[in-house]
């Protein structure tokens, strides 16, 4: 018995749709088995003995935070440390430390009067900066370049000493 193309067509078409069918349902099938997981999933987060559990966790957890809080305050009393002590403590502090900055600005105050009032020391500071930021920038090692503003006495050492230029680690070639 052989069969002709058409109805070979035809149970070939008919396989095709049975096919389609069965992916379609087991398609269906994972669909509700996947809601079904997450739905068991959401009733486990909702479960009363899970809360109850949950609750009496947070309970015991606070028994024991105000049972170590007492314990502490228990010590810092028996250890002479009230919180009175503690705050009194630090207010005299405080008030020690206002203190000597009132003195150092006191000190200050009368050490520029002393030295010739507040504009000289003013300007005798903005100098200093000028020169130390001028000095910082090309640091040496030995001997300082020479500036304009060199006194006489420098060049003279200078002249004095023709060996060169100080060196860390050799002594110098002398000639």
């Amino acid at each position: 018995m052989s069969m002709t193309p058409e109805e070979f067509e035809r149970l070939k078409e008919a396989e095709k749709e049975h096919l389609r069918k069965m992916r379609a349902l087991k398609q269906q099938y994972r669909d509700a088995k996947r809601k079904k997981g997450i739905m068991d999933a959401l009733k486990g987060i909702v479960r009363p003995d899970l809360d109850d559990v949950h609750d009496e966790m947070v309970d015991k957890l606070t028994m024991k935070n105000i049972e170590s809080e007492a314990r502490f305050e228990i010590a810092m009393e028996e250890a002479g440390l009230a919180e009175d002590a503690l705050n009194e403590a630090a207010r005299k502090e405080a008030e020690n430390e206002a203190l000597q900055k009132a003195e150092a600005a006191e000190l200050v105050r009368q050490l520029k009067m002393e030295t010739g009032g507040e504009l000289k020391s003013a300007e005798s500071t903005s100098a200093t900066t000028e020169e130390t930021t001028e000095h910082s920038a090309g640091k040496t090692i030995g001997r300082t370049p020479t500036t304009p503003e060199s006194s006489e006495a420098d060049e003279k050492k200078d002249d004095q000493d023709a060996r060169g230029p100080k060196t860390i680690g050799r002594s110098r070639q002398t000639e």
